[in-house]
């Protein structure tokens, strides 16, 4: 799922209201319905309800974003529970300059973004990555998400940071 094609299903209505009507319904058999009419990948929509109903107790807040979007059910699985999350965020101050090595869907990275200056996060995973970017440009301002190894990028980076966290 590249930007451009996240940038249009963030404005498809259609796209948003077929997840929440559907959030109850089994995913299996609305797999086995055509959905021709629909103006939006609905093997992607259908994904977004298994992975909302994954998440609903481990991230309460993100289930309850209307518009976050997941890459795919590991990452739901992968991902930091928002408790842990936060604790990790309180371990760091405000005017920190954090490396997130290990971003994933970006769960530890929100969290750390609201209590600290600028967070760059790392994911290997070019899926992950863009989605995760798409998603922390709409709910914070002082993330960067970057599709790399974080070796590679250790290697290479001139930046320095104040908190590196890996998970």
């Amino acid at each position: 799922m590249d930007k451009e094609t996240l940038k249009q299903l963030s404005s498809n209505n259609d796209f948003f209201d077929f997840i929440n009507d559907n959030l109850s319904a089994d995913t299996n058999k609305l797999r086995l319905k055509s959905f021709k009419d629909k103006s939006f990948d609905v093997n992607f929509a259908i994904l977004q309800i298994d992975c909302k109903n994954r998440i609903k107790k481990k991230l309460p807040e993100i289930y309850g974003n209307n518009k976050f979007l997941f890459p795919h059910i590991l990452s739901t699985e992968q991902c930091t529970a928002q408790e842990i999350a936060k604790f990790h965020a309180s371990l760091l101050d405000k005017n920190e300059i954090v490396l997130d090595m290990t971003a994933g869907l970006c769960i530890d990275t929100y969290y750390i973004s609201k209590t600290v200056n600028e967070v760059t996060a790392l994911e290997i995973n070019p899926i992950t990555a863009s989605v995760s970017s798409f998603n922390m440009s709409n709910l914070t301002p002082n993330v960067n998400v970057i599709n790399q190894d974080c070796i590679e990028f250790i290697k290479n980076t001139t930046n320095h940071y104040s908190s590196i966290f890996i998970d």
